[in-house]
C-alpha cells in the first residue's frame, strides 16, 4: 500500500489491540495474508486491518493484492518447519484454500435470517423446503423444473436457475435433465464471471469440477 499523507490505516495485534499504522512518505506499507501464514507455517501473521480516518481530509488509497496461482499448491516452506515445528497445515492448491476461507468466514451472510417490517426472515425456510414445495406445485415431476431452469437460462438469470436446478436436484437427484441443467447454469456463470470476479469464478468452477486455467504471464506464458 503506498503511503498517504493522510494516516488512517490501523493493525490490530495479537492482544486484539488497535495499532495506527505511522505514514513514512515514500514508503509502502506491506500487509501479510492468510497464504503467506501458511506457506510460512505461522511466522508471518495475516493481519486484521481497519481504514479510520480521523482527520477533516479527504483519504484515498491505492492497494495491491497480489495471489497466487489457484493451482498454486500452498504447502509449508521447508525453512518454516522442523523436528519440533511440524507442519500446521495440510498441502492445498490455493483455489481450494481460497474457496474454504470465504465459506468459513462468510457463510453466516447466506444465512442471516434478520427480520424485516414485513415479516421477511422471521422463519427460515431451508432450501429443502423450499423444493418440497416447489415439487408439490409441478405435480412431483422434474419436468416443470427443468422447464424453469431452461426459460431463466434463456434470459440470462443464471444464479436464480442454477438455484431452481439444484432444488430440483434435491428432489429428483437421478434426473439427467436436471444434471446438464446445472452444468448449463455453471456454464453460463463460470463464463461470466471468469473476467470480473475471481471470487464467484473459483466458486462455480469448483461447484462444476472444472479446471482453474493457469493465469498468463509475460508474452503469454503461463505461471
Amino acid at each position: 500500500l503506498p503511503q498517504s499523507e493522510v494516516p488512517g490505516l490501523e493493525i490490530r495485534t495479537t492482544s486484539g489491540n488497535w495499532l495506527a499504522a505511522p505514514s513514512l512518505p515514500g514508503s509502502y506499507l506491506v500487509n501479510t495474508g492468510d497464504t503467506l501464514n501458511r506457506w510460512t507455517n505461522g511466522r508471518f501473521l495475516s493481519t486484521p486491518h481497519r481504514a479510520s480516518n480521523n482527520s477533516s481530509r479527504e483519504r484515498y488509497a491505492m492497494p495491491f493484492f497480489y495471489d497466487p496461482n489457484t493451482d498454486t499448491m500452498i504447502e509449508c516452506l521447508a525453512t518454516c518447519q522442523g523436528p519440533d515445528n511440524p507442519p500446521k497445515y495440510p498441502p492445498q492448491t490455493y483455489g481450494d484454500f481460497y474457496a474454504w476461507f470465504i465459506a468459513k468466514n462468510y457463510a453466516h451472510q447466506q444465512n442471516a435470517g434478520y427480520w424485516q417490517a414485513d415479516g421477511e426472515g422471521m422463519d427460515s425456510v431451508t432450501r429443502s423446503e423450499w423444493a418440497a414445495l416447489l415439487d408439490e406445485m409441478g405435480q412431483r415431476s422434474e419436468a416443470p423444473f427443468v422447464r424453469v431452469v431452461e426459460d431463466l437460462l434463456g434470459r440470462g438469470d443464471g444464479p436464480l436457475g442454477l438455484k431452481v436446478a439444484e432444488m430440483g436436484l434435491l428432489r429428483h437427484p437421478s434426473s439427467e435433465k436436471l444434471q446438464r441443467a446445472r452444468t448449463k447454469a455453471l456454464s453460463m456463470l463460470i463464463e461470466r464471471y471468469s473476467p470480473v470476479d475471481p471470487f464467484r469464478f473459483i466458486i462455480y468452477s469448483q461447484w462444476a469440477n472444472a479446471p482453474l486455467p493457469p493465469v498468463a504471464g509475460p508474452a503469454g506464458e503461463a505461471r
